[in-house]
């Protein structure tokens, strides 16, 4: 198993941690071996020696499940139209006839 972090001592880096958007000035850092992303060490504790960039390898985000498809009749596709059509007609028609004996 890789190891997840290295420790580091820079005199010279002037980023942010990723957790606490807070200025790394040349304290030991903690850096993801991956995306090189650097850290407070109490920083990358409180996030579980997790990475936080978005994609890193190291923190595979979870995948949520798919809501079930719905079920529903598409009113606006036209063989759905043309079959209301028929029934209304057909309808109109019979209504048609009947009155028309009287």
């Amino acid at each position: 198993m890789l190891p997840l972090l290295e420790a580091y001592r820079f005199a010279d880096l002037s980023g942010r941690c990723g957790v606490c958007q807070q200025t790394l000035e040349g304290t030991a850092l903690t850096v993801c071996v991956n995306c090189s992303a650097a850290y407070h060490p109490e920083c990358w504790e409180y996030n579980g020696r997790r990475c936080a960039v978005f994609g890193c390898v190291k923190d595979p985000f979870p995948k949520r499940a798919l809501p079930p498809p719905q079920r529903h009749v598409d009113v606006f596709n036209p063989i759905v139209l043309t079959g209301f059509a028929v029934v209304v007609a057909s309808l109109l028609l019979l209504i048609w006839h009947r009155f028309s004996q009287l």
